[in-house]
């Protein structure tokens, strides 16, 4: 008998996650490579987030972004 099972949990080789608060927020997060993960939940107004993902190989492997952005003012700049 053969058991075979499926999982959908992705490993990523460099996970970044920030939840922040606030006014004034000028930040920019660049991820080189592979299988790439980030989250962010951002809350205020007046921020300027630029984010990069980079694959450095023909690999399959996916980058993910998650991005929620509450507030007045904001710029994102997603590559």
């Amino acid at each position: 008998m053969v058991l075979l099972l499926s999982s959908s949990f992705v490993k990523a080789d460099n996970s970044i996650t920030i939840d922040q608060i606030g006014d004034n927020l000028d930040m920019e997060l660049e991820q080189e490579g592979d299988r790439h993960s980030l989250t962010l939940t951002l809350s205020g107004g007046y921020m300027e987030i630029q984010t990069r993902q980079y694959s450095t190989t023909s690999s399959t492997d996916q980058n993910s972004m998650n991005i929620d952005v509450n507030g007045s003012n904001n710029m994102v700049d997603v590559g």
